[in-house]
């Protein structure tokens, strides 16, 4: 097995993670295979996961016409959309805030300018021994919040909690 939810979908969950402060509480998920033939390998995945103060889906398909980035973060203060080449952020307030980036996020499958704060954290792990282990965390909770995502499928998309790490990581 394995399709858009380990290819894509992992990326997602950190990202989530970070938005949100911490690991979900709980999360369920519904996936579709990408084709008769592959019947194993997700091609659409709709996952749902529950924080403290929120609640969150992802919605990860390769089944579209065309390839795209895009999403919604909607909270009390404003929403920020995310349209594949820019960003929106609309406050409350009706004023809005626009960045664009230097290439549409879906022209490739990753983003040089992007590496060096991925660098530079590995760095720091390995140079300040406080900061160890964190990017090795954030990985086991993500692959812990996948095996969940296809367990919760297999079980009809039934929620299904997200234990807390050991102590230490």
């Amino acid at each position: 097995g394995g399709g858009i939810l380990l290819d894509h979908g992992w990326h997602h969950i950190y990202l989530l993670m970070m938005i949100m402060g911490g690991s979900p509480l709980a999360v369920s998920a519904r996936m579709e295979p990408l084709s008769k033939e592959h019947p194993g390998i997700e091609g659409t995945v709709q996952l749902t996961a529950f924080f403290p103060n929120a609640e969150a889906t992802l919605f990860l398909t390769w089944q579209a016409a065309e390839r795209s980035n895009f999403g919604t973060i909607a909270g009390d203060r404003g929403t920020l959309h995310v349209n594949d080449d820019h960003i929106v952020l609309s406050h409350g307030n009706g004023k809005e805030v626009h960045y664009n980036f230097s290439e549409p996020l879906s022209r490739g499958s990753h983003h040089l300018e992007w590496m060096r704060p991925v660098v530079d954290g590995f760095r720091r792990e390995l140079n300040e021994p406080e900061q160890r282990g964190k990017n090795l965390s954030e990985a086991m909770v993500c692959a812990q919040i996948t095996h969940l995502a296809y367990q919760s499928h297999s079980e009809g998309a039934r929620f299904l909690a997200v234990p807390a790490l050991p102590t230490g990581h």
